[in-house]
């Protein structure tokens, strides 16, 4: 007969349920079924429905993984676990296919819970708690643990990768063109421990990046050094959910390489395209928008301008969560140099704060304009300040400026109060009087009318279901967008153009001549 008691405090060990009450460890615990293995045995097989979730109670578990389009050639081993770790817990919150195969490595001894016996095993302990006590049920414990996958995932990510080398990166397609190189999804070939990863059998496969490689070569002919090192040395800083975070640089002698989150689900400017010139729903909009503040709550914090927010710098997972992207132009400002402000002009024309333009020197205040044409943009479809050329722009800024605050803004726009206030506030001529800027900071944008109700909580710990989860990521769209695969230069409109139009003028020779004369310095930060 089963050791409940036994069962219950190894389940209580593990992190996965180390915020369960009593109550529900008695549940889980007695819900749970002895299985064994023999040497060799297969235990879970890569496509099948993920339907349990495994303990080991004695023995070692390898993985293995066909990383063929259809999952069915030849395996590869990517890692064991033993006595004490778990594999599969996303079974208890979607039936994916597994991604891996599980055999047993020796006589194993496992304790199973299926996703029905968990469901079942938490209605009876709602039952039998008619007072409410314990965590909250089936809903809210699923609600704990889509918090725990998404931290332990992230923290595994950033953890794990800064000690990788580039050859333990498995290519598995390529995703598009950066502006310097291609960028390739890869998946890392080791095993993670403990670490699972929400609804895709978490402990049985790689954590999947994003790989921007970047040719030395061109770097130099774009004169893009300076740009590219700031980059990184400024992203190796970062870290935070909603933004598209670098977790390690490599290079070889043709290239430096930067392993990013992937985001291959696309970017909001084309889901906007693909859903005509009326906008998004706004409760779409509402969730894209406040996954793009709490960006910038973090950026700013931080004393970080990012300077090209717009639509297509925000990335969509596969699961629908998004990630500013395209960290070219972000600077980081200091009080103590030109008074926290920063003079250059960059960012992507439609986007610019009008301080930008006027090169009067600008702050985080420049991203909360950029900010509200974004809320322009995803409500109506379109952006506010048009224009064929940078000058046409500035010119709509000026009349803009000149009306304000008695601007007519579109239908969509009118018939919603709170999402014209939102504009407003944002789109305020005067930095200093902008929403954003002013006392609160993001704090202030996140209590705005605009945003009432808003389930901000749900969303920072990472339970908030996404309104839209991409059907697939493009093909050939660049999956993450930072820096060099799209920032503007100083000084020119877009270096991918100017790195384009000198490759198109027979600038091999010239490319030859700096593999033979430099040593790319430059590189060393990588």
């Amino acid at each position: 007969m089963l050791d409940r008691a036994f069962i219950k405090r190894n389940v209580a060990s593990l992190s996965l349920f180390h915020d369960l009450a009593e109550s529900e460890l008695d549940a889980v615990a007695r819900a749970c079924r002895p299985v064994a293995f023999a040497d060799g045995a297969r235990i879970v097989r890569q496509g099948d429905a993920g339907d349990d979730f495994f303990i080991i109670k004695a023995g070692k578990v390898r993985f293995a993984m066909s990383f063929d389009d259809g999952g069915g050639g030849e395996e590869e081993d990517i890692g064991e676990l033993v006595q004490g770790q778990f594999f599969g817990e996303g079974a208890l919150l979607t039936d994916k296919p597994r991604r891996a195969s599980a055999y047993a490595s020796s006589k194993c001894e496992l304790w199973a819970l299926s996703a029905s016996d968990f469901a079942a095993a938490f209605d009876a302990h709602a039952n039998a708690n008619e007072d409410g006590s314990g965590g909250g049920g089936l809903r809210a414990v699923r609600a704990r643990l889509r918090a725990d996958f998404a931290r332990r995932r992230h923290a595994r990510e950033r953890g794990d990768a800064r000690d990788l080398k580039l050859d333990q990166l498995r290519k598995v397609r390529s995703l598009g063109e950066g502006s310097f190189g291609p960028v390739t999804l890869v998946r890392r070939q080791s095993l993670s421990g403990e670490e699972g990863e929400e609804g895709e059998g978490g402990d049985e496969e790689g954590a999947v990046f994003a790989l921007r490689a970047l040719d030395k070569e061109l770097v130099v002919a774009s004169e893009a050094e300076d740009r590219v090192v700031t980059e990184r040395a400024l992203l190796v800083r970062l870290n935070h959910p909603c933004l598209c975070n670098l977790h390690h640089t490599f290079q070889d002698r043709a290239s430096v390489f930067m392993l990013v989150d992937l985001a291959d689900g696309g970017d909001l400017r084309a889901l906007v395209r693909d859903r005509g010139r009326h906008g998004l729903r706004r409760a779409w909009a509402a969730y894209f928008l406040a996954s793009a503040v709490l960006a910038l709550e973090y950026l700013h914090s931080r004393g970080v301008v990012h300077r090209d927010v717009r639509p297509k710098s925000l990335r969509l997972t596969a699961r629908g969560a998004v990630k500013l992207a395209r960290f070219g132009v972000a600077k980081k400002l200091r009080a103590d140099v030109d008074g926290g402000r920063a003079f250059t002009l960059c960012g992507t024309p439609a986007y610019a704060a009008p301080e930008i333009y006027k090169c009067a020197g600008h702050g985080l205040a420049a991203d909360w304009w950029s900010f509200g044409v974004c809320v322009h943009e995803l409500l109506c479809g379109y952006v506010p300040f048009g224009g064929a050329t940078p000058p046409d722009v500035f010119r709509t800024l000026l009349t803009f400026e000149h009306c304000y605050p008695s601007v007519a803004f579109p239908a969509a726009i009118q018939h919603d109060d709170g999402a014209a206030r939102l504009l407003l506030a944002l789109l305020q001529p005067d930095p200093l009087y902008r929403l954003g800027a002013l006392r609160g900071r993001a704090g202030a944008v996140k209590a705005h009318p605009f945003f009432a109700g808003f389930p901000w909580k749900a969303l920072t710990d990472g339970v908030m279901a996404p309104p839209f989860v991409p059907d697939a990521a493009a093909p050939g769209d660049d999956a993450v967008g930072t820096a060099a695969a799209a920032a503007e230069e100083e000084g020119r409109a877009d270096a991918a153009a100017a790195s384009a139009e000198v490759l198109g003028n027979g600038a091999s020779s010239y490319l030859v001549k700096y593999q033979s004369s430099t040593e790319f310095a430059w590189a060393k930060h990588f």
